[in-house]
């Protein structure tokens, strides 16, 4: 009966810090509409692509963001032809910097968004991005946008 007890406390401690692995890829909030992740970072910026369950979800730049750390393919680009972006990204007036994507290779979909289908992207800025590859759909802030872009 110890035992079950010992082994159910090591399980729930193991999910609760799971669960709080995940959140800690972004700089606060939850994801909602009303609480969206707070991304202050070029890291929490790439832990969004790296992150397809998250594409659905609500976001704010709440800094300018230097992505140069990032070079050839090492950003990973938000949403593509199988998991379009769907949620929404608030740039909050805030700019994203050399965002650099270089491959030789047949890549489509590249942004920093590769792929928007019904999401939303408002008040980015994106100064400074060096984009190539032989695919299709390159852009600086989508490479294919079938949603809403403004301000």
């Amino acid at each position: 009966m110890v035992k079950q007890f010992v082994l159910a406390g090591v399980v729930s401690g193991f999910v609760l810090m799971s669960s709080l692995a995940v959140a800690a890829g972004y700089g606060g909030g939850s994801g909602t509409v009303s609480d969206p992740y707070q991304i202050w970072t070029a890291g929490q910026m790439n832990s969004i692509g790296a992150n397809a369950g998250d594409w659905s979800r609500h976001f704010r730049l709440m800094a300018d963001i230097d992505m140069s750390a990032f070079t050839g393919t090492q950003y990973r680009i938000i949403g593509n032809a199988g998991t379009p972006f769907t949620g929404t990204f608030d740039g909050n007036g805030r700019t994203i910097s050399n965002l650099t994507y270089k491959t030789s290779g047949y890549v489509d979909y590249v942004g920093v968004f590769g792929h928007v289908s019904g999401g939303t992207i408002v008040n980015l800025v994106v100064a400074n991005a060096q984009l190539s590859s032989e695919g299709q759909y390159v852009g600086g802030i989508a490479g294919l946008n079938a949603g809403t872009l403004s301000g």
